[in-house]
């Protein structure tokens, strides 16, 4: 079974509020893979351990305690 695409939407969110991947990684404990393939389009999966640690990390950053998993990635 092939993964299904994903496309990810971290990088213009992270630009908006001047957070470079490096940050992103160390104030999140992720992994360097991880984060640039996040960043870079590039991580095909879709792990709950990193949407557990990046969607509570983005909705701090931006101050949207609404902010999903929909407004982070989504399948192609």
């Amino acid at each position: 079974m092939q993964p299904m695409p994903l496309r990810w939407k971290v990088k213009p969110i992270l630009d908006a509020h001047n957070v470079t991947p490096y940050r992103l990684m160390k104030d999140t404990n992720l992994s360097r893979e991880v984060v640039y393939g996040i960043v870079n389009n590039t991580h095909e999966a879709l792990d709950a351990r990193v949407i557990d640690k990046l969607v509570p990390y983005l909705r701090e950053l931006t101050r949207d305690k609404s902010l999903q998993i929909g407004d982070v990635v989504e399948y192609q």
